[in-house]
């Protein structure tokens, strides 16, 4: 679906549904369009996900599958290995404390390159729903208690989750709705500043020629790429409401709700500097020590950065005390001193220089958080309250028996994709093709980013039935390629199977770039052996080799 704007603000209102019908990346660009802070809960047979949007924003997401737990994330990165993971896990349990606040304390990672992990883990989580063609929605008003600091940018999810992962023929299908006579322009007032989105070559192509406004037709004539890559930089950009029908654009106007300014960029203009609506320039006491902090060293700027970021990740999980670092008992002269401490520390101006400039958003959060804490812990009714909920949940962590706490051991339900694909290889090994497509079948749902994962299911159902699959095991393999270029397993399988039915030219190509990319595995050179042998001999026969 290409939404238009009532049928955005239709399914932004909806509180379940078929995803089948409402395809993801168009439920969340409505979310997002429409500033909802919801809880989208969605299930796909045994998987299930959960989303946390605040004012259209993604900022967390939980999911069943073992694999997308931050632990095993770290594994998979080799930021940490299996046993840091496990000792982590139980000093977790026996503390009460983070798992993240422990991996920063033992110097596994420090709070820059974990908040990188974060925002990459969170990223995966959301980019592997848009490969769900299938599953059931449910959008809640009722949030749970969210300590997570991360923030992703819904318009550049949808745009990059598109472009990898929309299916060819999806892609095909709802493009028709655009080919005819009408011309396709750019929206004059998108739903978000346009200049935000980070844009692949074929975007801006596309962005380039719907400027003055083309048909379908003139675009897959004009551009110079390939036909399928003008439909999908198309799609995505029409399901983000950035290209649009021209007859579409006069409706733009009827949603009143929503946000469409082009994002003001800082300019001189006759000598005054201008700035965006409600930002206030700095005070002359923040210039004064902005320009003396200029001189830090790369040390003293990689310093601030950590201590900026271990803040940053803790302060959604830390009460107005823990915040500012003050004692239940303090006095109102204390209280005022630690808000003036934590606000000199973290004051936005500090981080307006070179070096730390894209972590001046993450300041103000901190510095704003600091005045509202300051603010609770000022007013006497706030204050007790507080301090009752702080006696309340170490009472309840005291409950819990001390050989409980000590005795961790990871007993869960969660699913695991790398557990289903061992034993659907084990199965194909053993010729079991049927049960081994079963397995892998479970470990590419529970993972469809996995590049390995689907060329091993692809390949197996083409060992279950040659004849009728190889053109479908294909094309799943050239999918892998575009979508993983560096996955030399498909490049391996697709040769392999193009030597199987004799045609040499189109193997060679394929397996000599799987060579390249697979070292030191000898599958891809024992193919291409094999398989130039068996094209000198006379007559050619079409053979099964492997």
């Amino acid at each position: 679906m290409i939404p238009n704007a009532e049928q955005l603000r239709a399914i932004s209102q909806m509180t379940r549904g078929d995803l089948g019908e409402i395809r993801f990346p168009v439920l969340l660009h409505a979310l997002a369009v429409h500033k909802r802070t919801v809880v989208l809960s969605m299930e796909r047979r045994q998987l299930k996900k959960e989303i946390i949007m605040e004012n259209g924003i993604p900022v967390d997401c939980h999911s069943n599958l073992l694999q997308d737990t931050l632990g095993k994330f770290l594994v998979a990165r080799g930021a940490i290995n299996d046993a840091q993971n496990q000792e982590t896990l139980s000093k977790s349990a026996t503390t009460g404390k983070p798992f993240t606040d422990i991996i920063v304390a033992d110097g596994l990672v420090n709070a820059s390159e974990l908040y990188k992990i974060l925002q990459q883990n969170l990223a995966k989580k959301l980019l592997d729903a848009f490969s769900w063609r299938s599953g059931t929605f449910q959008v809640s008003t009722d949030l749970p208690p969210v300590d997570s600091p991360l923030k992703v940018r819904a318009p550049q999810l949808v745009l990059t989750g598109i472009s990898k992962f929309a299916p060819e023929d999806e892609i095909a299908a709802e493009i028709e709705a655009l080919r005819g006579e009408k011309k396709i322009l750019i929206n004059p007032r998108p739903p978000f500043p346009l200049k935000e989105l980070r844009l692949s070559k074929d975007h801006k192509e596309i962005v380039g020629l719907v400027s003055v406004g083309k048909t379908l037709d003139e675009l897959e004539a004009e551009s110079g790429l390939e036909k399928a890559r003008v439909l999908r930089a198309l799609y995505a950009l029409a399901v983000i409401s950035v290209a649009l029908p021209e007859d579409w654009l006069s409706t733009v106007d009827a949603l009143p709700d929503m946000d469409f300014a082009f994002g003001v960029e800082e300019e001189v203009v006759n000598g005054t500097e201008t700035r965006p609506p409600g930002e206030r320039a700095a005070p002359a006491i923040a210039t004064a020590v902005l320009a003396a902090e200029k001189t830090m060293t790369s040390q003293d700027i990689e310093t601030l950065r950590n201590e900026l970021m271990e803040a940053y990740l803790r302060y959604r999980k830390q009460d107005a005390f823990d915040l500012l670092g003050i004692e239940e008992k303090a006095t109102r002269e204390q209280v005022e001193k630690g808000y003036l401490e934590f606000s000199e520390r973290f004051a936005p101006w500090k981080f307006d220089q070179p070096g730390l400039e894209n972590f001046t958003d993450k300041a103000r959060d901190l510095f704003i958080a600091g005045g509202q804490a300051f603010g609770e812990l000022c007013n006497p009714e706030t204050r007790n309250s507080l301090i009752g909920r702080r006696g309340s949940a170490f009472a309840k962590h005291q409950a819990i028996p001390e050989e409980a706490r000590n005795a961790f051991t990871i007993k869960s339900n969660l699913l695991d994709s790398e557990t289903q694909f061992k034993k659907g290889i084990k199965l194909m090994k053993a010729g079991q093709y049927a049960d081994a497509l079963e397995q892998l079948q479970f470990a590419h749902d529970y993972e469809p980013q996995n590049s390995v994962y689907r060329a091993e299911l692809a390949f197996c159902r083409y060992r279950k039935d040659p004849e009728i699959e190889k053109a479908g095991a294909l094309q799943e393999l050239q999918e892998t390629v575009r979508i993983d270029p560096e996955c030399g397993l498909a490049l391996c399988y697709a040769g392999m199977i193009f030597g199987e039915a004799g045609e040499f030219g189109a193997a060679e190509p394929r397996l000599q770039k799987a060579i390249k990319l697979m070292k030191p595995d000898r599958r891809p050179i024992d193919a291409l052996r094999q398989f130039k042998a068996a094209e000198r001999e006379q007559p050619k026969k079409k053979r099964r080799f492997f």
